[in-house]
Parts: C-alpha cells; structure tokens; sequence
C-alpha cells in the first residue's frame, strides 16, 4: 500500500465516508529511532515527552491503485508549531501519509478494523477485504481484544492469512502490485 494521493477525487470521496466534513493531508514520516513499528499508540505518548505538543487522532489513508482504498485508524503529533508529524516506524519507509484527522475518535485500549474500500466492482478484491475484516476479527475475539504483542495464533488465523496471500498475489498480477 502507498499513501493515498489526497487530490484525487475518489480519495477525497472515502475520506468524506470515513469523516464527514473531513480532509486529508499530507504529514511528513519522521520515524521516531528504537520506537516500535505500527505501535503508534505507545510511540506518540513517547514521543511527545521529547518534542512537545499534542495527540491527534484520525486515520492513515492507504492505497493499493486500481484495487482499494483503506483507512487505518492512526494517531500523529502535532507540534508545539502546529504542524503535524508521523513519529511511528513502518516496515517500509515513506516520506510522508496521508492523513484524515478525527475530532471525535480516541484511543480506547482496542484495536479498530480499517475502513475498507474497492476501487473497482471485482468479486476478487471483495473476497480480500472480507478476508482482512476476517483476520481483524480473529485477531480480536474475546480475550484477545485486550491483549497486546506477541499472542498465539488463534484457530483459523493461518487459513486466513494463506488465503489473502494467494488471493493478493492473483491481485497482483491482475492490477499491479500495491507500491
């Protein structure tokens, strides 16, 4: 997935279902070094002894083109200068995200499923993001759902992962991969 182009129209139409009267931006990606990756719930409290400023809540907006669009519930840090910073290390590097904050979202502990979007009628890419809501939900059953860090894998998980693996390569080669 690649940072959504936030001046296209179907980006800014998904941010508008995700937050009505919102709109994403761009903020600069400034991994926060020894912090650990996609925990940006620990790592911006962290953060902010150091720089200062306050917590922001909203959403990543990802997209994999000609596939889908996703909304991943994120927090940033907006600095004492008012200028918003993404401090969270990713597995891939990026400049920048793009951004959509939320005025009346807060962390609670849990984790949120993504927003999920198809960019096109396939009943390919249906089939994927009923697979990824799927693995949000095993991942989050019962117990599970307070749980954070490394967890055995509950029943069913594999299966679901095998299968959007698969299910993303024939995406792939369909529709080009997600970068």
């Amino acid at each position: 997935m690649k940072a959504a182009n936030i001046r296209k129209p179907h980006t800014l139409a998904f941010c508008q279902e995700v937050v009505s009267g919102g709109k994403p931006v761009h903020v600069p990606h400034e991994p926060l070094a020894g912090a650990e990756e996609n925990e940006c719930f620990d790592v911006v409290p962290e953060a902010l002894k150091a720089i200062g400023g306050e917590q922001v809540f909203g959403w990543a907006i990802w997209e994999w083109p000609r596939v889908m669009i996703e909304a991943e519930f994120h927090t940033v840090i907006r600095t004492p200068d008012g200028k918003l910073l993404d401090v969270t290390p990713r597995p891939v590097g990026f400049r920048k995200i793009a951004f959509l904050e939320d005025p009346n979202r807060r962390y609670e502990g849990r984790q949120v499923d993504n927003i999920r979007k198809a960019l096109r009628s396939d009943p390919l890419i249906e089939r994927f993001i009923g697979l990824a809501h799927r693995h949000y939900e095993l991942l989050n059953e019962g117990d599970l759902a307070d749980q954070h860090g490394v967890i055995e894998a509950p029943e069913g998980l594999t299966e679901v992962e095998n299968a959007m693996a698969e299910l993303g390569s024939e995406l792939v080669r369909k529709y080009g991969a997600s970068r």
